[in-house]
């Protein structure tokens, strides 16, 4: 094995536990938002920022991490349009984590306890937070299409 194909071992399988993780929060999510079951709701979003943090984040700056030393070890360019594409699109989806969903699932979380799952402002919270996280899985999406298909080659 080279040190190339090792990188791109390690790269895929953090991807694969990126962009796999997102898509379970996407039907973990919908399951809670559709509960009637009290406090479903409340738990998933306690989980879902524990998944954030301790499993998302670090795939993503491991995906990047090696991504960086795979472009450096194979002799791709940093300009090559695949490669731009796939930085600006995760900086679209760095921004929406750290700008809007990090942020915005730590209010929801105080918001739950003191107004409970049913008031409308948690629901509208809740709805423009599941709204931020599908595009985002989108993003994510349209990232591996990238790197698949390789633009400009």
């Amino acid at each position: 094995m080279t040190l190339y194909e090792l990188l791109k071992l390690i790269h895929v399988l953090g991807a694969i536990t990126w962009v796999g993780t997102s898509i379970e929060q996407q039907l973990v999510g919908a399951r809670a938002m559709s509960s009637k079951e009290r406090g479903r709701l409340a738990h998933f979003v306690d989980e879902a920022d524990w998944v954030g943090v301790r499993i998302m984040t670090p795939a993503a700056i491991l995906v990047v991490i090696v991504g960086i030393l795979m472009v450096i070890e194979s002799g791709w360019n940093f300009s090559d349009t695949w490669i731009l594409i796939g930085i600006g699109l995760f900086i679209l989806t760095s921004l929406n984590g750290m700008v809007f969903l990090t942020p915005q699932t730590k209010k929801l979380k105080p918001l739950i306890a003191e107004r409970g799952e049913e008031d409308a402002s948690v629901q509208a919270l809740v709805k423009r937070v599941a709204l931020a996280s599908r595009i985002d899985l989108l993003i994510l999406i349209a990232i591996v299409a990238d790197m698949v298909i390789k633009p400009g080659l």
